[in-house]
Protein backbone atom coordinates (compact mmCIF):
# COMPACT_ATOMS: atom_id res chain seq x y z
CA UNK A 1 0.00 0.00 0.00
CA UNK A 2 1.26 3.49 -0.81
CA UNK A 3 2.24 5.77 2.05
CA UNK A 4 1.55 9.46 2.51
CA UNK A 5 4.41 10.62 4.73
CA UNK A 6 4.10 14.23 5.85
CA UNK A 7 7.21 16.40 6.07
CA UNK A 8 7.91 19.27 8.43
CA UNK A 9 7.60 22.01 5.82
CA UNK A 10 5.94 22.17 2.46
CA UNK A 11 8.29 23.26 -0.29
CA UNK A 12 5.30 23.21 -2.62
CA UNK A 13 3.26 25.83 -0.75
CA UNK A 14 3.96 28.51 -3.35
CA UNK A 15 2.88 26.24 -6.20
CA UNK A 16 -0.29 25.24 -4.37
CA UNK A 17 -1.18 28.86 -3.69
CA UNK A 18 -0.74 29.74 -7.35
CA UNK A 19 -2.94 26.83 -8.39
CA UNK A 20 -5.62 27.84 -5.89
CA UNK A 21 -5.60 31.40 -7.22
CA UNK A 22 -6.16 30.09 -10.74
CA UNK A 23 -9.16 28.15 -9.49
CA UNK A 24 -10.55 31.27 -7.81
CA UNK A 25 -10.10 33.16 -11.08
CA UNK A 26 -12.32 30.61 -12.85
CA UNK A 27 -9.44 29.33 -14.95
CA UNK A 28 -10.04 25.74 -13.90
CA UNK A 29 -11.63 24.80 -17.24
CA UNK A 30 -8.19 25.27 -18.82
CA UNK A 31 -6.55 22.71 -16.53
CA UNK A 32 -5.37 19.37 -17.87
CA UNK A 33 -6.82 16.17 -16.40
CA UNK A 34 -3.76 15.49 -14.27
CA UNK A 35 -3.80 19.10 -13.00
CA UNK A 36 -7.44 18.76 -11.92
CA UNK A 37 -6.61 15.54 -10.10
CA UNK A 38 -3.56 17.20 -8.54
CA UNK A 39 -5.85 19.87 -7.03
CA UNK A 40 -8.23 17.29 -5.61
CA UNK A 41 -5.32 15.45 -3.99
CA UNK A 42 -4.39 18.63 -2.08
CA UNK A 43 -7.20 17.73 0.32
CA UNK A 44 -5.78 14.29 1.14
CA UNK A 45 -2.03 14.85 0.77
CA UNK A 46 -1.32 18.06 2.61
CA UNK A 47 2.48 18.38 2.54
CA UNK A 48 3.74 16.63 -0.58
CA UNK A 49 3.85 17.23 -4.32
CA UNK A 50 0.58 15.80 -5.62
CA UNK A 51 1.47 16.37 -9.27
CA UNK A 52 3.55 13.21 -9.42
CA UNK A 53 0.86 11.17 -7.69
CA UNK A 54 -1.77 12.48 -10.11
CA UNK A 55 0.38 11.42 -13.06
CA UNK A 56 0.92 7.96 -11.55
CA UNK A 57 -2.81 7.49 -11.02
CA UNK A 58 -3.74 8.46 -14.56
CA UNK A 59 -0.92 6.35 -16.00
CA UNK A 60 -2.08 3.37 -13.95
CA UNK A 61 -5.78 3.62 -14.83
CA UNK A 62 -5.51 5.12 -18.29
CA UNK A 63 -7.54 8.29 -17.85
CA UNK A 64 -9.16 10.59 -15.30
CA UNK A 65 -12.36 8.60 -15.70
CA UNK A 66 -10.41 5.41 -15.06
CA UNK A 67 -9.11 6.79 -11.77
CA UNK A 68 -12.66 7.37 -10.53
CA UNK A 69 -13.73 3.92 -11.73
CA UNK A 70 -10.93 2.25 -9.80
CA UNK A 71 -11.82 0.19 -6.71
CA UNK A 72 -10.43 1.22 -3.34
CA UNK A 73 -7.93 -1.66 -3.17
CA UNK A 74 -6.58 -0.93 -6.66
CA UNK A 75 -6.03 2.73 -5.74
CA UNK A 76 -4.01 1.71 -2.69
CA UNK A 77 -1.58 -0.20 -4.88
CA UNK A 78 -0.42 2.99 -6.62
CA UNK A 79 2.77 4.46 -5.17
CA UNK A 80 2.02 7.57 -3.12
CA UNK A 81 -1.63 6.70 -2.54
CA UNK A 82 -2.66 6.01 1.04
CA UNK A 83 -6.00 5.45 2.72
CA UNK A 84 -6.97 9.13 2.83
CA UNK A 85 -6.38 9.57 -0.90
CA UNK A 86 -8.17 6.36 -1.87
CA UNK A 87 -11.14 7.27 0.34
CA UNK A 88 -11.31 10.77 -1.13
CA UNK A 89 -11.41 9.43 -4.69
CA UNK A 90 -14.07 6.85 -3.84
CA UNK A 91 -16.22 9.45 -2.05
CA UNK A 92 -16.01 11.85 -5.00
CA UNK A 93 -16.96 9.00 -7.35
CA UNK A 94 -20.00 8.27 -5.17
CA UNK A 95 -20.95 11.95 -5.23
CA UNK A 96 -20.90 11.82 -9.05
CA UNK A 97 -23.29 8.86 -8.89
CA UNK A 98 -25.60 10.72 -6.51
CA UNK A 99 -25.64 13.80 -8.76
CA UNK A 100 -26.59 11.64 -11.74
CA UNK A 101 -29.48 10.18 -9.76
CA UNK A 102 -30.66 13.63 -8.71
CA UNK A 103 -30.48 14.87 -12.31
CA UNK A 104 -32.44 11.86 -13.52
CA UNK A 105 -35.22 12.72 -11.06
CA UNK A 106 -35.41 16.43 -11.91
CA UNK A 107 -38.08 15.79 -14.50
CA UNK A 108 -41.46 15.65 -12.74
CA UNK A 109 -42.80 13.14 -15.24
CA UNK A 110 -42.55 9.40 -14.46
CA UNK A 111 -39.26 7.85 -15.50
CA UNK A 112 -39.47 6.42 -19.02
CA UNK A 113 -37.49 3.46 -20.28
CA UNK A 114 -35.39 5.74 -22.48
CA UNK A 115 -34.51 7.97 -19.52
CA UNK A 116 -33.68 4.92 -17.41
CA UNK A 117 -31.36 3.73 -20.17
CA UNK A 118 -29.63 7.12 -20.31
CA UNK A 119 -29.23 7.27 -16.55
CA UNK A 120 -27.90 3.73 -16.26
CA UNK A 121 -25.51 4.17 -19.20
CA UNK A 122 -24.11 7.22 -17.40
CA UNK A 123 -23.92 5.36 -14.08
CA UNK A 124 -22.12 2.36 -15.54
CA UNK A 125 -19.48 4.47 -17.25
CA UNK A 126 -17.74 4.58 -13.88
CA UNK A 127 -17.81 0.78 -13.39
CA UNK A 128 -15.10 -1.56 -14.61
CA UNK A 129 -16.59 -4.71 -13.05
CA UNK A 130 -19.96 -6.31 -13.65
CA UNK A 131 -22.22 -4.65 -11.11
CA UNK A 132 -25.83 -5.52 -10.31
CA UNK A 133 -28.13 -2.77 -9.07
CA UNK A 134 -31.76 -2.22 -8.14
CA UNK A 135 -33.63 0.96 -8.97
CA UNK A 136 -36.43 1.43 -6.43
CA UNK A 137 -39.39 3.51 -7.63
CA UNK A 138 -42.13 5.37 -5.78
CA UNK A 139 -45.78 5.35 -6.83
CA UNK A 140 -45.19 8.36 -9.09
CA UNK A 141 -42.60 6.55 -11.15
CA UNK A 142 -39.62 8.42 -9.71
CA UNK A 143 -36.41 6.74 -8.61
CA UNK A 144 -36.21 6.59 -4.82
CA UNK A 145 -32.83 4.93 -4.62
CA UNK A 146 -30.16 3.04 -6.52
CA UNK A 147 -28.77 0.10 -4.56
CA UNK A 148 -25.78 -2.06 -5.48
CA UNK A 149 -26.72 -5.66 -4.74
CA UNK A 150 -23.77 -7.53 -6.19
CA UNK A 151 -20.59 -7.57 -8.21
CA UNK A 152 -19.79 -10.28 -10.69
CA UNK A 153 -22.15 -12.25 -12.92
CA UNK A 154 -25.82 -11.87 -11.99
CA UNK A 155 -25.97 -15.61 -11.30
CA UNK A 156 -22.47 -16.00 -9.86
CA UNK A 157 -23.22 -15.91 -6.13
CA UNK A 158 -25.99 -17.19 -3.90
CA UNK A 159 -26.03 -13.96 -1.89
CA UNK A 160 -27.38 -11.89 -4.79
CA UNK A 161 -30.91 -13.26 -4.54
CA UNK A 162 -31.04 -12.73 -0.79
CA UNK A 163 -29.68 -9.20 -1.04
CA UNK A 164 -32.06 -8.33 -3.86
CA UNK A 165 -35.02 -9.46 -1.75
CA UNK A 166 -33.80 -7.60 1.35
CA UNK A 167 -33.09 -4.42 -0.59
CA UNK A 168 -36.45 -4.53 -2.37
CA UNK A 169 -38.35 -4.97 0.89
CA UNK A 170 -36.36 -2.35 2.81
CA UNK A 171 -36.76 0.27 0.08
CA UNK A 172 -40.56 0.10 0.40
CA UNK A 173 -40.70 0.60 -3.35
CA UNK A 174 -43.84 0.45 -5.45
CA UNK A 175 -41.82 -1.53 -7.96
CA UNK A 176 -38.20 -2.10 -8.92
CA UNK A 177 -36.02 -2.29 -12.01
CA UNK A 178 -33.06 -4.66 -12.15
CA UNK A 179 -29.93 -3.59 -14.02
CA UNK A 180 -26.44 -4.85 -14.63
CA UNK A 181 -23.62 -4.23 -17.06
CA UNK A 182 -21.46 -6.22 -19.44
CA UNK A 183 -18.16 -4.32 -19.12
CA UNK A 184 -16.51 -6.32 -21.90
CA UNK A 185 -19.45 -7.31 -24.06
CA UNK A 186 -22.67 -6.41 -25.83
CA UNK A 187 -25.83 -5.31 -24.04
CA UNK A 188 -27.91 -8.30 -25.15
CA UNK A 189 -28.80 -10.78 -22.39
CA UNK A 190 -26.99 -14.09 -22.09
CA UNK A 191 -28.86 -17.32 -21.41
CA UNK A 192 -27.67 -17.05 -17.81
CA UNK A 193 -29.05 -13.49 -17.60
CA UNK A 194 -32.44 -14.65 -18.89
CA UNK A 195 -32.66 -17.62 -16.50
CA UNK A 196 -31.54 -15.54 -13.51
CA UNK A 197 -34.03 -12.78 -14.36
CA UNK A 198 -36.91 -15.24 -14.66
CA UNK A 199 -36.05 -16.81 -11.30
CA UNK A 200 -35.73 -13.44 -9.57
CA UNK A 201 -39.01 -12.14 -10.99
CA UNK A 202 -40.89 -15.25 -9.84
CA UNK A 203 -39.33 -15.09 -6.39
CA UNK A 204 -40.11 -11.38 -5.96
CA UNK A 205 -43.65 -11.79 -7.27
CA UNK A 206 -44.33 -14.24 -4.43
CA UNK A 207 -43.37 -11.43 -2.05
CA UNK A 208 -45.68 -8.99 -3.86
CA UNK A 209 -42.72 -7.05 -5.29
CA UNK A 210 -43.19 -6.06 -8.91
CA UNK A 211 -40.27 -6.04 -11.34
CA UNK A 212 -40.86 -3.57 -14.17
CA UNK A 213 -37.77 -4.28 -16.28
CA UNK A 214 -34.24 -5.59 -16.42
CA UNK A 215 -31.88 -3.25 -18.27
CA UNK A 216 -28.43 -4.34 -19.42
CA UNK A 217 -25.68 -1.88 -20.34
CA UNK A 218 -22.96 -2.99 -22.75
CA UNK A 219 -19.32 -2.01 -22.98
CA UNK A 220 -20.08 0.60 -25.64
CA UNK A 221 -22.81 2.23 -23.52
CA UNK A 222 -25.69 0.66 -25.46
CA UNK A 223 -28.69 -0.32 -23.34
CA UNK A 224 -31.00 -3.33 -23.69
CA UNK A 225 -34.44 -3.29 -22.06
CA UNK A 226 -35.72 -6.83 -21.65
CA UNK A 227 -39.25 -5.51 -21.16
CA UNK A 228 -39.18 -3.87 -24.60
CA UNK A 229 -38.58 -7.20 -26.34
CA UNK A 230 -41.54 -9.44 -27.02
CA UNK A 231 -39.86 -12.68 -25.94
CA UNK A 232 -39.22 -11.31 -22.42
CA UNK A 233 -42.03 -8.79 -21.91
CA UNK A 234 -44.38 -11.21 -20.16
CA UNK A 235 -41.87 -11.68 -17.34
CA UNK A 236 -42.53 -8.18 -16.04
CA UNK A 237 -45.40 -6.19 -14.55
Amino acid sequence: MGKEKPVNTSIHAGHRNRVKERVKDNSIDKFSDHALLEILLFFAITRKDTNETAHKLINEFGSLEGVFKAPYDALLRVEGVGEKTALLIRVVSSIFDRIRLSSANNNKEPMTTDRMKEYLASYYRSKIYETIVILSFDNKGRIKKLSVVGEGSINSTDINSRKIVETSINSNASYIVLAHNHPNGAASPSLADIDATRSLVVMLRRLDIGVYDHIIIGADGDAFSMRKHAEYKNMFI
